[in-house]
């Protein structure tokens, strides 16, 4: 094994680095879209405690720690994500409570900041519950190939 345990650490203050340096790519990748997409949303909405970054932050860091711990006693780089890639909710993966949490936002969105800048956050807002409901109802968010060619188009 190459990695060291301590650029494993240090890597891992930024949410998804150590996992990368470990080979899992899918992991770290989810990781560090989860971390940096509640950064932002902490910020877009103007929320005084980010309590879910603190979390995010230390279970990456441990979680690519245990990861470590694992590939040099089995020699085995299994790199599975924590949600399936496709969030659809027909398999098994959880993608309902991407969908809420998009729903959630969105609407937070539209009440938190109905009256300034109104048309730039009722956008983004409404782009968030459509993503959502998309994936509630166990679609893909863009149309596959299949659905354009039974549209028609």
């Amino acid at each position: 094994m190459k990695q060291s345990k301590a650029a494993t650490f240090i890597l891992s203050f930024i949410p998804g680095l150590g996992h990368f340096h470990l080979g899992l790519m899918n992991r770290g990748l989810q990781l560090m879209i989860v971390f940096f997409g509640a950064a932002f949303l902490f910020n877009l909405i103007d929320f005084s405690f980010p309590f879910a970054l603190p979390i995010i932050w230390f279970f990456g860091l441990f979680d690519a720690l245990q990861h470590y711990d694992r590939i040099r006693d089995t020699g085995v780089v299994d790199d599975q994500p924590f949600f399936a890639w496709s969030l659809s909710t027909t398999r098994s993966s959880g993608g309902k409570w991407v969908g809420w949490v998009l729903i959630i936002t969105g609407v937070f969105l539209l009440v938190d900041h109905f009256l300034p800048e109104f048309i730039r956050t009722a956008l983004f807002a409404i782009l968030l519950i459509g993503v959502g409901i998309r994936i509630i109802a166990g679609k893909s968010v863009l149309p596959s190939s299949r659905e354009r060619k039974d549209d028609g188009s």
